[in-house]
């Protein structure tokens, strides 16, 4: 009876095994499906590999191997599962030679459950592929969005450039400004320079003209003293006519007092005479002073108009400007 309760228990582990196989049977259809899909996968998966070549991100494949140690660990324990269920199966093929049928169909469904294992894990693994091209794909993505941004900013180089381009030939520009603007400066001084000297030189004209007003005050004075010279010369001409025509007296027969005046008017005369001289000396180096002075006056204006026409012969256009 114990016998016929465990058969029965057994029985019941067969029953269970027998809808465990018609399961598996449906399973090993959709493994069927699942087959075309790994070969649809594979050659995905093919597609893929040149991806992944590309990409070559070796660390991470390693972390992913890792992870598939981790599963294999984890099919070895299904598979000491299945170890046993198999000396299970055995021991029941010993128990009941009837169930030999079984156990033979069981093995061959086990061997079928090892492929199905196989492809399950196959499956899983090709399933871990396709989530780890996934995620190739998502960084193909991002390092396609990372390109667009990378296009973006080659794009705002470019402009940026031709914004330094611009702010060279800004800056080259302002250089130039820069130069007109201290050839402006220059020309600015060099105008109030000859500002100065115009200044000068106007102080120099009233100068030339108050010393041309005091040449023709020399002038007139020296007429009136060679006009008195003359006069003195002419009394002292008469004077002596007229001593050679009247009688001569005898120099002890003339009066003192009659000699004091030719000698009173013969001093006078010689004072006249030095004075003029002293004057005319004095005139003649005042007409030499005026004269230096009025060449050196002509050579300033001559230098003064020559730069004036050096300054205006001068291109540009801040000088024009100026002008």
């Amino acid at each position: 009876v114990s016998t016929v309760s465990h058969l029965e228990e057994e029985n019941a582990e067969l029953q269970r095994l027998v809808s465990t196989v018609s399961h598996l049977e449906e399973e090993n259809a959709e493994l069927q499906r699942l087959v075309s899909t790994v070969s649809h996968l594979e050659e995905e998966n093919a597609e893929l590999q040149r991806l992944v070549s590309t990409v070559s991100h070796l660390e991470e494949e390693n972390a992913e191997l890792q992870r598939l140690v981790s599963t294999v660990s984890h099919l070895e324990e299904e598979n000491a599962e299945l170890q046993r269920l198999v000396s299970t199966v055995s021991h029941l093929e010993e128990e009941n030679a009837e169930l030999q049928r079984l156990v033979s169909t069981v093995s061959h469904l086990e061997e079928e459950n090892a492929e199905l294992q196989r492809l399950v894990s196959t499956v899983s693994h090709l399933e871990e592929e396709n989530a780890e091209l996934q995620r190739l794909v998502s960084t193909v993505s991002h390092l396609e969005e990372e390109n667009a941004e990378l296009q973006r900013l080659v794009s705002t180089v470019s402009h940026l450039e031709e914004e330094n381009a611009e702010l060279q030939r800004l800056v080259s520009t302002v250089s130039h400004l820069e130069e007109e603007n201290a050839e402006l400066q220059r020309l600015v001084s060099t105008v109030s320079h000859l500002e100065e000297e115009n200044a000068e030189l106007q102080r120099l004209v009233s100068t030339v003209s108050h010393l041309e007003e005091e040449n023709a005050n020399m002038s007139l004075v020296l007429q009136n003293t060679l006009s008195r010279f003359d006069q003195i010369l002419e009394v002292m001409s008469e004077n002596a006519l007229q001593a050679k025509h009247e009688v001569a007296l005898p120099i002890a027969e003339i009066p003192f007092d009659e000699l004091e005046p030719v000698k009173e008017a013969m001093s006078n005369l010689e004072k006249e005479t030095q004075s003029l001289s002293q004057v005319l000396r004095v005139m003649l180096v005042k007409q030499e002073e005026s004269d230096s002075s009025l060449e050196k006056l002509e050579t300033q204006i001559c230098q003064l108009q020559t730069e004036k026409e050096d300054v205006k012969n001068k291109g540009g256009f801040w000088n024009k400007w100026i002008t």
